[in-house]
Parts: C-alpha cells; structure tokens; sequence
C-alpha cells in the first residue's frame, strides 16, 4: 500500500455540453468556423496552427489552437493533437494554419506534416477530414478539395 502515495491517480471524464456547434460539410465551413480564432493582429506576421475537431457526422466538438509560431514555421506536436481528439471524443478532425506571407502553396514540410499526422490518426481509428492553409484575407488552399489526403 506504501506505493499509493508515489503513482499518479488516472482519472478519465467525459463531460459533454451536449450543444453541437455548427456541421461542417466542405472547406468552406472548416474556414467559416475558424476564421474568429485566428488572431487579425498578426495573421501577416505569425504563423498559428489549428485544429477542428468533430464528432462522427460532422458537427463540430471545439477548436484547439495548437500552437503561434514564427514568421515562417511554427512547432507541431502530432501527439498532443491526438490526445486532444481523443479526450474530446472526436472522430474526426481538421488541421489549419496560416501562411503570413500569402503564398498558399504548401511548403514540403506542409506536405510531410500532414501525411504524418494522417497516418498516426489512421492507427487510431481518426480520420483527418482537411488541412487548409489560410492567408491574411482568408483565401485558402485545401488539401481535401485538390484531392491530397
């Protein structure tokens, strides 16, 4: 019995709202609905990186911003997105960040992040739904709608 004091007690909760936001059918609404969480102030100067995260049809659970960065890069912790999407319960989930300079071609890293962050939901039984990648006015390129998922 003396170990009790020295392990860490788990506890796993789920505490829904029960409200669902909005249901997001195409990338439109991913923008839609990430768009007043992007901060405007510095949209053309930082980089952030979000997360959408849905239940299994689509309605949205909550919006996760991940992490703000640098002018050109910003750290992505594929671990903590996954923990989150499944604390939350989510089934599914879409992945957003900005590029401040307005150039919406994703960069090789872009490209190599999402098909690691695809494959580490798949062994989870999560699906990644979209990765766009928005510019200071919001014009976008998806990942989903250029057929790269």
């Amino acid at each position: 019995m003396e170990c009790l004091d020295k392990v860490a007690e788990i506890e796993v909760r789920y505490l829904p709202k029960r409200v669902y936001g909005q249901k997001i059918k195409e990338s439109k609404d991913i923008v839609n609905c990430l768009k007043p969480y992007y901060n405007l102030n510095t949209i053309a100067l930082q980089e952030e990186f979000f997360i959408l995260y849905m239940n299994r049809i689509g309605n949205v659970l909550g919006v996760y911003r991940h992490s703000i960065g640098t002018m050109s890069q910003t750290m992505v912790d594929i671990r903590l997105i996954l923990a989150t999407a499944l604390k939350l319960g989510s089934q599914r989930f879409a992945l957003s960040h900005n590029h401040p300079t307005g150039n919406l071609v994703p960069s090789v890293q872009d490209i190599h992040l999402t098909r690691k962050i695809i494959e580490a939901a798949r062994i989870m039984d999560l699906t990644v739904i979209d990765h766009l990648i928005v510019d200071p006015d919001f014009n976008f390129y998806s990942f989903a709608d250029k057929g790269e998922l």
